[in-house]
């Protein structure tokens, strides 16, 4: 006979059984088999103190009271072997009820862990088709953004075609430009001659005029000579006339 805890254990045969008492009566045969509805009793698990064997091993059956009642000791009773079969079927009745516990305990573990699986599986999906539609609209904006430079390149090479066209056009007005100012000089070189030949034309005109002055008031004064030269020669002119005529006519009669 051994004690273990504060608990006596009796040794009928090849089997030890412990049986703690949670009243200060004498145990009856329903509490020495299983825990009642006032006690907790768990069988066979880590986290309980009621330990069953199998039939070559030692057999640990523990109650234990919520209310913590103390422990009286009482004197030993050998079970019969009714009595000790009814004790290890509860403790296995125990055993299986437990095992169905932690059974349940698991599948509500995994039942809670497949509903996380769940409501993650529906966030990526949400997350997913966010990213689809982001990605959608990311697709249709890199579109239009490409047809706007597709477009922007065409305006740039036609603005670059234009401005070499008129780079060109530049470049020949320069030339045109260039070639009217060297003709505006040629003209402004010529008129300054011209207008050197016009001053001299000018000066040999006066010189002309003066000289032409000077003739007319020569010939004016030749002919004014010349008048008088002439009004004086008349009178001699007309008396030989009529000396002339007269001895002219006397001949003639003579003839006859």
């Amino acid at each position: 006979m051994e004690s273990k805890g504060g608990a006596e254990v009796v040794e009928p045969a090849a089997t030890r059984i412990v049986i703690v008492d949670i009243t200060t009566a004498a145990p009856t045969e329903a509490e020495t088999t299983v825990a009642s509805e006032d006690a907790e009793t768990t069988v066979a698990s880590e986290d309980a103190e009621t330990t069953v064997a199998s039939e070559d091993a030692e057999t640990t059956v523990a109650l234990e009271n919520a209310d913590a009642t103390p422990v009286t000791e009482k004197p030993l009773v050998a079970l019969t072997a009714e009595e000790e079969a009814a004790v290890i079927a509860g403790a296995e009745k125990d055993t299986e009820k437990a095992k169905a516990a932690d059974a349940k305990a698991e599948a509500d573990a995994a039942e809670t862990k497949k509903s996380e699986g769940e409501a993650e599986v529906t966030t990526a999906e949400a997350k997913k088709s966010e990213g689809e539609e982001e990605k959608k609209s990311a697709d249709e904006k890199a579109s239009v953004a490409q047809e706007e430079k597709s477009e922007a390149e065409k305006e740039k090479a036609a603005a670059e075609e234009k401005l070499a066209g008129a780079e060109s056009k530049a470049k020949e007005a320069e030339g045109e430009k260039n070639a009217a100012e060297s003709k505006v000089s040629e003209g402004e070189e010529e008129k300054k001659a011209g207008e050197e030949k016009k001053s001299e034309g000018e000066k040999e005109k006066a010189a002309a005029e003066e000289k032409k002055s000077e003739a007319e008031t020569a010939a004016a004064e030749a002919a004014t000579a010349q008048a008088d030269a002439t009004t004086a020669a008349e009178g001699e002119i007309v008396a030989t006339t009529i000396v002339t005529v007269t001895e002219t006519s006397s001949s003639e009669e003579k003839k006859e």
